[in-house]
């Protein structure tokens, strides 16, 4: 039985190993999962777990990248494929972004848009660390987090 991967919400995000493409019904190009660790706020008290999530509206056409310079539509930021046509070179087009940019780069989750799309940004292996201290976590979690080399794309 395969588990529904969860969707994106406000928070901070790390996700790890390597991101796997699904097939969907009625859908012509794959989309992509990974498994995360999720820090969100509730009430004031911010827990962690560990999920699986679908990835794939983080670069779609409806999200926004946003750096401290400019926001973006998260699409523009991977380079699509020369067929466009082709889902197979979308998909792996995807693959790499995710490979390259996404695992173990810590972001952080900042609106939630309509159908599943979302406003996101970089952060710090720094902030993700402070964040995960403050937070309720479960020994998966702790696990996980303490063995990740977190990578940092923030410029500053």
């Amino acid at each position: 039985m395969t588990k529904t991967p969860h969707q994106l919400t406000k928070g901070k995000y790390v996700f790890f190993g390597t991101p796997q493409q699904q097939q969907g019904e009625n859908v012509l190009v794959p989309y992509f999962t990974a498994t995360g660790l999720c820090l969100t706020e509730n009430e004031g008290l911010i827990s962690g777990k560990v999920e699986q999530f679908d990835i794939s509206h983080l670069i779609s056409k409806r999200s926004v990248y946003v750096d401290s310079e400019r926001s973006i539509e998260a699409h523009k930021l991977y380079t699509w494929p020369a067929k466009l046509g082709d889902p197979n070179a979308w998909a792996e087009s995807k693959r790499i972004f995710f490979e390259d940019h996404l695992i173990d780069h810590p972001m952080e989750i900042l609106f939630e848009l309509e159908e599943n799309q979302v406003s996101w940004k970089y952060i710090s292996p720094q902030d993700f660390s402070e964040a995960a201290a403050m937070a309720s976590t479960s020994p998966e979690f702790n696990e996980i987090n303490s063995g990740l080399s977190l990578k940092d794309k923030v410029k500053g």
